[in-house]
């Protein structure tokens, strides 16, 4: 797969549309199936670098702010899962938070990556983000009792605070 065959033409003018719950930017209309083969055919024949380099060459042209925020979650996870770069993740991920601070996706991917490297006060931080955007987003309770929960175990198990910990479990329970 070489760059001209995943050309940033390709990418260039994809249609916008985001989805208000999660806030999932996604491409609509003919551009999207060729994304999805482009990686597809990135996952076949592990080709990611040269497929990041082509997401990114896309993002330096002018997009519409659904279709960058789009890339970047792309960009985020290959550098996050296929390429072993999760600095270059996580800036792709703070873009989207940038442009769009209730992106479910961005904020979860974030927690993740800090938590790998042991970064427990930013994922509590990022955690109670994401929290507060599902209830924005989604008014989902059950997905909202999921992350509190989660934020509770980081207090308790990660913080060492028991007492943040309670006050997020008695939370919890109100929710539930």
């Amino acid at each position: 797969m070489s760059g001209q065959v995943i050309g940033r033409a390709a990418l260039v003018g994809v249609e916008g549309g985001g989805e208000h719950e999660g806030h999932v930017a996604r491409p609509a209309g003919r551009r999207r199936p060729l994304l999805d083969e482009l990686f597809r055919l990135a996952v076949l024949s592990g080709t990611f670098a040269e497929l990041a380099q082509t997401y990114e060459s896309a993002l330096a042209g002018a997009l519409p702010p659904a279709d960058r925020i789009y890339l970047h979650l792309k960009l985020g996870h290959l550098y996050g899962r296929e390429l072993a770069r999760p600095q270059a993740a996580v800036t792709h991920y703070q873009r989207v938070v940038t442009v769009d601070p209730d992106n479910l996706e961005a904020l979860r991917r974030l927690g993740e990556l800090n938590g790998r490297e042991g970064r427990w006060r930013e994922v509590a931080r990022l955690k109670q983000q994401e929290l507060e955007a599902v209830w924005r987003t989604t008014r989902d309770v059950a997905r909202a009792a999921a992350v509190k929960r989660e934020l509770a175990r980081i207090c308790e198990e990660r913080l060492g605070d028991r007492a943040a910990a309670l006050v997020h479990y008695r939370e919890l329970l109100e929710l539930t």
